[in-house]
């Protein structure tokens, strides 16, 4: 039987610390690569090089299929999805609230943010980048798909078939909680990480900005809301079967007990 290795896809601002220290507290340092640790190892890993035989859990700024395939390993992607509009806004309060001590890839974006006093500001400044798409055109979506070839079919396909589990960040207590499950581990805690201190909030975007954001991220809300839907339904299937199954047992205790007084 393969060895199954969790890869969660850290989107930024997706509650990837979180569960970075969920895996650590479950598994232990040895059996958990942070790609952000270590950046040799990380290379390795967005190369396809990477040995992920001695892993139960890695985690990073990873897309979708980075991962070599290697005989005996069979590699679960799971990841966490937000509403695209808050989960830029919470990128911008962070980038404006952390201090980096060394030169950083993200460095430059992070000054952008401290220059800007909106959101709003930041997102037409990135705009004006060589390269703007990575963070202000559908980066969950791109995160998810493995590519920035998009189109509606293809990222609702993501979401049916590319993730061993896939939910909306507001779940992460359910996320972790089906992980445990399936490692046997009975006690966890949520650990929360990296919340974003409140300095500006989404209630302060303009109209005409929320109307661009939404165009340029359109196919990041279809992921989330597609996958809210199926969440959804799938909490609601389950819940008519627990009501079944409580019904079942209470017509048992009838049938042999009699209804308690």
């Amino acid at each position: 039987m393969a060895k199954q290795v969790y890869i969660f896809t850290h989107i930024p601002k997706c509650g990837g610390r979180s569960v970075y220290r969920f895996f650590l507290n479950v598994f232990g340092e040895e059996q958990v690569l942070g790609l952000h640790t270590r950046p040799d190892l990380a290379q390795k890993f967005y190369k396809g090089e990477l040995d992920l035989g001695r892993y139960r859990a890695v985690c990073g700024h990873a897309t979708f299929g980075t991962e070599a395939r290697i005989d005996g390993v069979e590699p679960l992607y799971i990841g966490l999805l937000r509403d695209p509009l808050e989960r830029f806004v919470s990128l911008f309060n962070f980038y404006r609230m952390i201090e980096l001590e060394k030169d950083d890839v993200l460095l430059r974006q992070m000054q952008q943010a401290k220059s800007c006093e909106t959101a709003e500001q930041y997102y037409h400044q990135l705009l004006q980048d060589d390269d703007p798409n990575w963070l202000t055109s559908n980066i969950q979506a791109s995160y998810i798909t493995g590519t920035r070839a998009l189109d509606a079919g293809t990222v609702m396909d993501a979401v049916d078939r590319n993730y061993h589990l896939l939910m909306p960040l507001e779940n992460i207590d359910l996320f972790l909680g089906q992980i445990a499950a399936e490692i046997g581990v009975t006690k966890f805690g949520v650990p929360r990480a990296n919340a974003s201190d409140k300095y500006f909030s989404s209630t302060q975007l303009s109209p005409e900005f929320l109307t661009l954001f939404r165009r340029r991220s359109d196919l990041d809300y279809l992921a989330y809301y597609y996958l809210k839907t199926k969440v959804r339904a799938k909490r609601t299937e389950m819940a008519e079967a627990d009501r079944q199954e409580l019904r079942r047992l209470r017509q048992r205790r009838f049938m042999f007990f009699g209804w308690p007084s």
